[in-house]
């Protein structure tokens, strides 16, 4: 007993020194915890801040930012004209005689080999396989089954169509007269020639129309007469409609054609026209 009285005592001296080391120890422990816990919370804090601000920019940044992508707006395409492929001379056997251009009613002259003439509107088959597509001053451009080729006008080409598609010019006022010549003049063979040398201009000096009553060919409606030309000097007028030429009627442009160059030769020229709806006669002679 006592043995175990000191030990009591030195036990129970011991404890309160034992628990107060502990106590120390236990709160130096929660303080650094609490110090070192605080620390890192602050650091993720800031690193949440941080992240924050770089996940979460303002509205100025998102509305600057392309979220759904950038509408591209092309440049406008180039156009791209296609020149039209140069006509090469053509091989085909087609002599030209003569042109008229005037748009859609532009027309050629020509023959075929050794064959007659024939009037050919642009648009129209030469012959099978070969079509007038182009019509100029000198030339006509052909299409020879998809290939452009061109056809020059033969040189010294003077009785063409021409004469007889225009037609000639403006005069006095139509009056209604009996079937009678009206008018008689004199032409030198020289000025006729002349004028048929410049068969542009004697091929656009008056526009002449097919003219038909009840549906059949009888000749040529002259319109668009320009002042000064053979047509004009000849009397004829605006609405005239040429019917026969030295008796023989003018019924086809073919037709025509064969008689402006019988006339060539000719010393005397009578046509048969309708003004007005009256019959009248023209006479010329050629010396």
């Amino acid at each position: 007993m006592s043995s175990i009285a000191p030990a009591s005592r030195s036990f129970a001296a011991w404890l309160p020194r034992a628990v107060e080391v502990i106590l120390v120890l236990l709160a130096a422990w929660l303080v650094a915890g609490w110090l070192t816990g605080g620390t890192a919370g602050y650091a993720v804090q800031g690193t949440s801040a941080a992240d924050a601000a770089q996940q979460f920019p303002d509205a100025a940044a998102i509305s600057a930012f392309p979220l759904f992508g950038k509408q591209v707006v092309a440049p406008p395409a180039a156009v791209q004209t296609t020149a039209p492929v140069a006509a090469a001379p053509t091989r085909l056997n087609i002599r030209l005689l003569g042109t008229v251009v005037a748009g859609d009613r532009s027309f050629a002259v020509m023959q075929l080999g050794a064959g007659d003439e024939k009037v050919v509107q642009i648009g129209t088959d030469i012959q099978p396989g070969v079509s007038l597509i182009e019509v100029e001053a000198d030339a006509i451009v052909v299409d020879n089954r998809g290939r452009r080729e061109k056809v020059l006008m033969a040189k010294g080409s003077l009785g063409d169509s021409g004469a007889m598609f225009p037609a000639t010019a403006p005069g006095p006022a139509a009056s209604t007269m009996p079937a009678m010549p009206v008018a008689s003049q004199v032409f030198t063979r020289d000025a006729i020639q002349s004028q048929m040398q410049d068969l542009p201009g004697l091929l656009t000096g008056a526009l002449a129309v097919p003219h038909q009553t009840n549906g059949n060919p009888d000749g040529f409606l002259i319109q668009d007469i320009v002042p000064g030309s053979l047509y004009e000097q000849a009397g004829l007028q605006n609405g005239d409609v040429i019917r026969r030429v030295n008796g023989e009627e003018v019924a086809s442009p073919e037709k025509g054609i064969a008689l402006f160059q019988a006339l060539q030769t000719a010393n005397s020229l009578d046509l048969e026209i309708t003004r007005a709806g009256a019959v009248q006669r023209l006479h010329f002679d050629i010396r």
